[in-house]
């Protein structure tokens, strides 16, 4: 049993950096950010050494300390941090009720999509209606930081919100093992109420598929910055009882036609949670990665439903927090700047149809 800091990191150019940190492990508790460089562990540079070996020095025995020298977004001086090591263990979905002037808002943050993203979510819109007596102007959905997960989870999960339309698709290099989702009617158990969906550059693989399913069918807007963009499918293929190759056979496609790869997914209100977005260090995609793919040509599909103009609100809502915005705080909604635009986007929305 070995101990770990709850950090997706990455390779890139020499560099070691975090492509996001999981929810209540040390890492996310530290205040460590998705684009963060890992450039000292324990005081020893990173430089030159393998992922591999990079992991293996931040894991270790639960209850030991270890310390990290960061370079961060928009931040000269490099950020240390002492973290104490611990075993990671992954709370998939939360939820907390808002009350706000165009009335309540269920809050749902999905961190991950393990085999129980499904029904956590529905028990997390029971225990909220509950709570508002069934009385929800809307809801925000927030998986930024997401890393993504099982492909089975992320349909259950849009068709969760959608009653129709094409979820996701898969192709690969031969067309009979070409593969299409769609919504099951009746599936949205929010009855048409408002979704803002929040999203960052942490936002990756099926959290992509269930932000483009909701988006593309013109079931939710998107608030935040573009997503990480990993749209492989990746089979593992046993070898002989001596091990496994991790092989890619398949990219995903959105409703659009249009694959995940490279491009992600571009909210529809764009907005940053740093004063400093244009800083290059925060910005970590699939496609900085060691051999990533690049995006192939879009396949044709079905003609989506034609977009709503955005409402009115969304206008006012700045890009970035003004300069006197105060430091975020996991455990003050009120000084999540994308999370109180989203409140403030979702009261400008109205039940859809679908």
């Amino acid at each position: 049993q070995f101990g770990g800091l709850g950090l997706e990191v990455t390779q890139t150019s020499g560099l070691l950096k975090v492509i996001t940190p999981i929810d209540d492990t040390p890492g996310s508790r530290a205040g460590i950010k998705p684009g963060d460089i890992i450039v000292e562990i324990d005081g020893h540079p990173t430089d030159g050494l393998t992922l591999d070996n990079a992991v293996a020095k931040m894991r270790g025995t639960p209850g030991t300390k270890i310390t990290l020298t960061l370079k961060r977004n928009g931040i000269t001086a490099p950020v240390h941090v002492t973290l104490t090591r611990e075993i990671i263990k992954i709370q998939d979905v939360k939820d907390k009720l808002f009350t706000t002037p165009a009335g309540n808002v269920g809050y749902i943050r999905l961190g991950s999509f393990d085999e129980n993203a499904d029904p956590h979510i529905r028990n997390a819109m029971k225990a909220l209606l509950q709570q508002a007596h069934g009385n929800i102007h809307g809801y925000i959905l927030d998986m930024r930081d997401n890393p993504g997960g099982l492909l089975d989870q992320a349909v259950a999960v849009s068709n969760d919100f959608l009653n129709s339309g094409e979820i996701v698709s898969t192709h690969g290099r031969h067309s009979q093992d070409d593969q299409v989702w769609y919504a099951q009617g009746g599936g949205d158990i929010t009855k048409g109420a408002p979704i803002v969906i929040l999203t960052n550059s942490g936002t990756a693989s099926a959290a992509e598929i269930v932000t483009a399913a909701l988006q593309q069918n013109r079931r939710a807007l998107v608030l935040g910055t573009k997503t990480f963009g990993k749209g492989s499918v990746q089979t593992i293929m046993p070898i002989d009882n001596e091990g496994a190759l991790r092989l890619t056979t398949a990219l995903y496609y959105t409703p659009s036609g249009k694959s995940i790869q490279d491009y992600g997914v571009t909210p529809n209100v764009v907005v940053s949670d740093t004063a400093t977005p244009e800083d290059a260090f925060a910005q970590l995609r699939e496609t900085d990665l060691l051999n990533s793919f690049n995006n192939p040509t879009g396949r044709a599909s079905a003609q989506l439903p034609p977009a709503p103009p955005l409402p009115a609100v969304a206008a006012t809502i700045p890009n970035k927090p003004p300069a006197d915005w105060p430091t975020p705080d996991p455990a003050k909604p009120a000084t999540d700047f994308q999370l109180q635009m989203g409140l403030k986007l979702l009261a400008g929305m109205t039940t859809t149809g679908n």
